[in-house]
């Protein structure tokens, strides 16, 4: 993500903290957005993220409203008994079943919740009187908020309000400040529920998103009081209409695009050194499909690569990639030159012990690799000795090959344990080669440019 889309990123943390300051709902509406679009966090990890900093910000409004005694503790009971339970389940059970490359569904989902949520404020902003409701129907509607604080990270308040105002008959300040408490415990399970090693590339944004939240929402309540609570609701809807709208577009344009990123947007701090953008590689010329010295990567690959970074920079190392995402293209040319045995001219730099019509049957060119489905990159710890330089295509580049030095197989497996921790696996036959265990995309080989 660019400097500038982050910066407003922190600036629309103030809006969170004003909106649920004043409404006491809606805040994980704009919260899941901003983390994804502005971020660049992936939609589950952002579900998280959003319920730590509405459930921290709600939290925050709880203490300031407990003094004006505008909180209904019984029914702020009824409401969170079965949404906790509610969101327990969800978190555990439904959202590991959502493929990682179909996060784009929670968005979707999202933006359509959001529309209806906005709907019906437009909807309900002159209802004055409570209604009746079943110990089971309430029950139910106390669930549903519950799946959708698990499911989509929202705090629920948009739904715990109107069942205050309209079921319980509390006025709109009370049912507000009351629906907070509801939404701290629901935050609290679905944090708890949710925590994941996945959260740390952004413990800092995170920290600095809830501190800028929270201001928000204290400098809001210096005008709360003064506004009608009608207007704030017709105008928080219209801008809910707008929030749908711009992640309808989004997702809608995003489909059918390829969902790698640029490594250097997740994590800048690994060196890159592409090879096959240029001509130091066993073909002695730049690659087809390479048209910039980028490394590409699934989103869980590169996180993944930085919390591998993190680990080795805890001892003054440093990762450098020499190849990531490889286009199908790339892979035919490699098919191409194997099969012209004329070409030899890096023989002795790359394969001097392998004759090159054996590449195929050795194994050392395929026509297919698992580059090109975007979670396997080949790299190395900057600085180390690994015995044998990279692509060099013999038994000594195998990981485990017997018969290198003790300092050379040390360095290989300090490599091979810090990959391995972060939940990467090794080729055996190749030192440098790795690949995400849960890649995303088994089976979907990408082919668009390197640039």
């Amino acid at each position: 993500m660019t400097a500038s889309l982050i910066g407003l990123g922190y600036l629309s943390a103030l809006a969170v903290g004003a909106v649920l300051g004043v409404l006491g709902a809606g805040g994980a509406t704009i919260t899941v957005p901003i983390f994804v679009y502005f971020f660049g966090v992936p939609p589950k990890v952002a579900t998280v993220l959003s319920l730590g900093v509405v459930g921290g910000v709600g939290l925050l409004g709880l203490v300031r409203a407990y003094p004006k005694k505008e909180l209904h503790w019984a029914w702020a009971m009824r409401v969170a008994a079965p949404s906790m339970v509610a969101v327990w389940l969800t978190r555990k059970w439904l959202v590991p079943l959502i493929p990682s490359h179909l996060d784009y569904l929670l968005m979707l989902g999202f933006s359509v919740l959001v529309f209806f949520v906005a709907r019906a404020m437009l909807a309900s902003s002159h209802m004055k009187t409570a209604k009746t409701l079943s110990a089971t129907a309430f029950m139910l509607r106390a669930s549903g908020v519950g799946v959708v604080t698990g499911l989509l990270g929202a705090g629920g308040g948009f739904l715990i309000v109107p069942m205050l105002t309209e079921w319980a008959g509390l006025p709109f300040r009370i049912a507000a400040s009351t629906s907070l408490l509801v939404i701290v415990a629901n935050s609290a399970m679905g944090l708890w529920s949710g925590w994941s090693e996945a959260l740390a590339p952004w413990f800092f944004s995170w920290g600095v998103f809830a501190a800028l939240a929270a201001l928000g929402l204290v400098l809001s309540s210096r005008f709360a009081s003064k506004l009608e609570a009608s207007k704030l609701k017709r105008i928080f809807a219209y801008f809910l209409f707008a929030v749908a709208a711009m992640t309808l577009l989004t997702e809608a344009l995003r489909f059918g695009s390829h969902p790698l990123v640029r490594l250097r947007e997740v994590g800048p701090s690994v060196t890159q050194e592409i090879r096959y953008a240029g001509s130091d590689n066993f073909l002695g010329r730049p690659v087809q499909g390479y048209l910039a010295p980028e490394c590409w990567l699934t989103r869980e690959a590169a996180q993944a690569l930085v919390r591998v970074q993190a680990q080795l920079k805890l001892s003054g190392l440093s990762l450098r990639v020499y190849d990531c995402y490889r286009p199908q293209r790339a892979v035919d040319d490699f098919v191409a030159w194997a099969k012209d045995l004329s070409d030899q001219k890096q023989k002795a730099i790359f394969y001097p012990r392998v004759d090159k019509k054996d590449l195929f049957r050795l194994g050392y060119i395929a026509e297919k690799s698992g580059h090109s489905r975007g979670s396997t990159v080949d790299l190395t710890i900057d600085g180390l000795d690994m015995g044998t330089p990279y692509d060099f295509f013999d038994e000594q580049s195998h990981t485990e090959q017997t018969g290198l030095s003790d300092f050379v197989r040390a360095n290989r497996q300090k490599l091979k344990s810090a990959m391995e921790s972060a939940g990467f696996k090794n080729l055996p036959e190749e030192w440098w080669h790795y690949t995400l265990k849960n890649e995303p995309y088994p089976d979907r080989f990408f082919n668009f440019l390197v640039e």
